[in-house]
């Protein structure tokens, strides 16, 4: 599992889009206990659906940050890798510590 799987739980899981989810599989879960089904097919199409998928954007928005994120510091750490490089090949030729 990616590292940034949990920031985005916390980020989602935060979110007013997660309330209205967790809100509406409460109400399918009424409605499949009462033997509702068309109730739970109302629910599933136009409210459940509806907010998975704008839930699903939040992450793949997030993913993509994530990853421009992570680009920035891959280069960062690169340069330094190669800053110790040079640092460790200069004092291998020179003797300084």
């Amino acid at each position: 599992m990616p590292y940034y799987f949990l920031y985005f739980l916390m980020k989602i899981s935060h979110s007013k889009r997660f309330h209205a989810l967790q809100a509406t599989i409460s109400r399918c879960q009424v409605a499949a206990e009462k033997g509702n089904s068309d109730g739970l097919t109302y629910l599933l199409m136009q409210e459940y659906s509806p907010r998975m998928a704008a839930i699903e954007d939040d992450f793949e928005q997030l993913k993509t940050q994530f990853e421009a994120i992570g680009e920035k510091i891959a280069a960062f750490e690169k340069s330094g890798d190669e800053l110790c490089e040079w640092l460790t090949q200069r004092s291998k030729t020179d003797g300084t510590p």
